[in-house]
Order: structure tokens, then sequence, then C-alpha cells
């Protein structure tokens, strides 16, 4: 039997066992991963965040962020924001060599299990119109498009597509 430490949840710990994940464990990040978070937002996104942007996330009562872990390595991570009973996810990501084996939805179901912890209603997220795979994720999880925002991106002015999840 495979180890897995998916903390703090069984029900996650079951999903990634389920997809073959091998002692990866999932928790909150802390300012001691500001440096490696810094360090794959290259490597992940076309045009990553700022250090003071990453930083401030940490300074911020309404940020949620969770890592998820191989060993000690930081293997994916996503940022989110609660407001009131609204989640919003800001960033998802997970490193290149670790894509494609499941890591990213189970992070994923995690935080949407993390905003029906605290109360949300509905989570929202912008994603690129290009990033298909992505809009595919989202969809399998039950997200829908509810609308556009036009030259979202300021790296090549390319246009985002809200996607929503309601909780019943």
């Amino acid at each position: 039997m495979n180890v897995l430490k998916l903390v703090p949840n069984l029900e996650l710990a079951q999903q990634a066992e389920q997809v073959g994940l091998n002692e990866f464990i999932l928790r909150p990040l802390t300012r001691s991963d500001i440096a490696d978070v810094i360090s794959l937002e290259p490597q992940i996104f076309p045009r990553g965040w700022s250090r003071a942007l990453v930083e401030s996330e940490f300074e911020n009562p309404c940020s949620v962020r969770l890592g998820i872990f191989l060993g000690l390595e930081l293997a994916g991570y996503s940022f989110s924001r609660i407001v009131e009973d609204e989640f919003n996810l800001l960033n998802i990501g997970v490193k290149l060599p670790h894509r494609g084996i499941g890591l990213g939805q189970v992070l994923l179901q995690a935080v949407l299990k993390e905003a029906q912890n605290r109360g949300s209603t509905v989570i929202f997220l912008e994603v690129r119109e290009s990033n298909k795979l992505a809009q595919k994720i989202y969809q399998k999880a039950g997200f829908r498009i509810t609308g556009k925002r036009p030259s979202y991106y300021s790296d090549n002015s390319e246009t985002a597509l809200i996607m929503e999840l309601p909780f019943l």
C-alpha cells in the first residue's frame, strides 16, 4: 500500500490515491514558502506574480493559500480570497514535471472543499480564453462560464473568461 500524506482531509487523500499520487502533502502555505512560490511563478505562468504581490497575499487576512508538496519540494499551489460568502480562486498551478498526474485536480478539489468549509456560496475564477485545458478541468469540476473580461491579462491583452461554481 502506498503511503499518502494529504492533509487535512481523508476524502482528498483517497482522491489522490485513486490517481496514483504517492507521498504528497497538502498544507497551507506559510511565509517560509515564499521563495519557492516566487521561483515557480515564471515556470508555471506566462507572467508570474511579483515578489511584492506574493508577499502581500501573506499579509491579507482574506487570503487562503494552499501548497502541495513532494517531500520538501513545492510541486503546486493556489492562492484564493474569501470575502463574505464569495470565494475567488486567484492563482492555481503545478510545476511542469508534476503535471498530468492529477495533482492539479487534487489541489482544485482542496480549494473547493476549503471554500465550502468557510461557508462560501459561490467560487469564481478568471482563466485565459486560450487556456482550453484549464477550462476543461474547471468545467469537469462543475464550473460554468458566466462572462468575459476583455484585455484582462496585461502581458498580451488576452480576454479572461469568468467561471463560477455555486455551492448548494
